[in-house]
């Protein structure tokens, strides 16, 4: 599953990968509420990925699977135990974590999909 953030929107893809190639399954894309339009830049890109989750639990439920995002400071905000966090990150860091713990950072050029579905106007 790739993930962005941008400003307006949220978009992700879930992607599997056959015979070498990643292959776009469903889509997924929020335009974000006024109040979300303010969230930090790492904020929008926790809610991306944890309202992605939710869309596409049916088909991750049960299964491995791997996050990929732009945004190079999630993957280690996982893995921290004594940073102090909102209540909002702490619940959807507590959900991303149950879902898994494999989150990757993907250079920004790499997530064409996901980049363009949280472009939308």
């Amino acid at each position: 599953m790739t993930t962005d953030a941008s400003d307006t929107a949220l978009g992700a893809v879930l992607e599997q990968k056959t015979g070498g190639v990643w292959k776009p399954l469903p889509f997924f894309s929020h335009q974000l509420r006024k109040p979300e339009r303010n969230y930090a830049a790492c904020d929008r890109e926790l809610l991306g990925i944890h309202l992605a989750i939710k869309q596409f639990r049916y088909f991750l439920e049960g299964r491995t699977f791997t996050i990929y995002t732009d945004h190079k400071p999630i993957p280690p905000t996982l893995h921290k135990i004594s940073e102090a966090v909102s209540g909002r990150q702490a619940r959807q860091l507590a959900a991303i974590s149950e879902a898994t713990t494999d989150v990757q950072h993907v250079s920004g050029k790499d997530n064409i999909v996901a980049d363009a579905l949280s472009r939308v106007e």
